[in-house]
């Protein structure tokens, strides 16, 4: 019995290790791809919290405090402890799989969502004249058309007639393939880039989600094994105080 307890017991503790050393690496990798684009997930407003480096970053942590509260129930052999935890885990575990299911299920509502309220950044949120001025979201929509050498959502015709000039044809200076004061006033195309950015965002965003869906099948398939850790460690350290009481 000492030899099995002990055997299941650093088991246990080892996949906590783990789970801890994989939620410092989610978290690292949510806090990289938070610090890198952190700007162009501002065009999402109010959807920005439920961006890839936000979802990593909110994981991370939580398996951080997981692997952490394991490994003291572990030590500890507590069973209030154990029971709490391979609670917390299958609820977690649960929630994964209906994050997952929805986000594939939706994903075209989603995709619609993102579109509508880069489209409304442009039409009613950019600020100035183009040039100058552009303000909070006109600075990140000029810094992502430059970066990534596009022009509005679907095309520069997104930027015909918005409210910061109604009744003109202009694009911002960001639009254009050399950046010139006023640049995109001229109505020579062949200076702006023409295609939309909206492509580019989504693969952005797809490059993002790319790396959390291969991380999740990873923490998946270890919170599996630490659900079966936990109820084996659970059973002996139950076992051996129900021993210890009638000896």
């Amino acid at each position: 019995m000492g030899a099995g307890f002990k055997c299941i017991k650093v088991t246990f503790i080892i996949f906590n290790i783990v789970f801890w050393l994989l939620g410092i690496a989610v978290f690292a990798i949510g806090l990289t791809i938070q610090l890198s684009y952190d700007g162009y997930v501002q065009l999402l407003d109010r959807y920005s919290a439920f961006t890839p480096a936000i979802l990593c970053l909110i994981a991370g942590s939580l398996m951080i405090l997981l692997g952490f509260i394991g490994c003291c129930g572990a030590f500890m052999e507590s069973r209030c402890m154990l029971i709490f935890y391979f609670f917390v885990i299958v609820v977690v575990f649960l929630l994964e799989i209906v994050a997952g299911i929805l986000s594939f299920v939706k994903r075209r509502e989603i995709s619609g969502v993102i579109k509508k309220r880069l489209q409304d950044n442009v039409r009613f949120e950019y600020g100035g004249d183009g040039s100058q001025n552009p303000g909070e979201y006109g600075k990140v929509w000029d810094a992502f058309q430059h970066d990534f050498e596009c022009c509005g959502v679907n095309s520069y015709l997104d930027w015909y007639n918005v409210k910061a000039w109604p009744n003109q044809t202009w694009v911002p200076d960001s639009c254009c393939q050399e950046v010139i004061k006023n640049c995109g006033k001229t109505t020579n195309l062949q200076d702006w880039h023409l295609d939309g950015c909206y492509d580019s965002f989504i693969n952005v965003l797809n490059d993002h989600l790319l790396v959390i869906s291969f991380c999740g099948v990873i923490i998946g398939v270890v919170q599996l094994f630490m659900m079966g850790a936990a109820v084996a460690l659970f059973c002996a350290v139950h076992n051996r105080e129900t021993k210890s009481r009638t000896v």
